[in-house]
């Protein structure tokens, strides 16, 4: 990690994983909230399954169109059967995963909730910034070096040093 941050570069990496690392926890959060009791808690578990198992089958279809979700991970039947089990019945599908009331946030939602749990502001807004390649997290911290010296732009990452194409 330290390598991929100095002058020359931008936060771009750091950002990346930061995004890479935010998501899970807040995932984690949101399973291990606090005072929301045991069965919150499973069906909580029960709808992070359910919501895997259904992308899981959606990345199989596309990847491998004969081939069974169930030799990747667990499936949505899989959860379903684990579900009934314990007594749970939830709905999962393209608009919502729900049960008994609880819905499973969305990333973006969870993440949200997760910055204003631990006193953190847009640090997600950011960070996706540099997942989804936005000018402003890829260029970030570089500045325009005036006007372009043919045949490339030039760039400067910090006062003393300059990047440029071919002179």
């Amino acid at each position: 990690m330290a390598d991929s941050v100095n002058v020359l570069t931008t936060t771009y990496t750091s950002g990346v994983l930061a995004r890479a690392v935010m998501e899970p926890g807040a995932q984690a959060w949101w399973l291990l909230e606090g005072g929301i009791g045991a069965r919150r808690r499973v069906i909580r578990s029960v709808l992070i399954r359910a919501s895997s198992a259904r992308w899981l089958g959606k990345a199989v279809k596309i990847a491998e169109p004969a081939g069974k979700p169930s030799d990747y991970g667990e499936d949505e039947a899989g959860v379903s059967t684990y579900a009934a089990a314990l007594g749970v019945s939830y709905t999962c599908n393209g608009k919502k995963t729900e049960c008994e009331g609880e819905l499973l946030p969305g990333y973006t939602d969870r993440a949200i909730q997760f910055e204003k749990a631990v006193g953190v502001g847009a640090a997600y807004s950011i960070y996706s910034g540099a997942a989804h390649a936005e000018l402003y997290a890829v260029m970030q911290g570089w500045r325009d070096a005036g006007p372009p010296h043919p045949p490339a732009p030039c760039w400067s990452a910090d006062p003393t040093g300059r990047l440029c194409g071919p002179q």
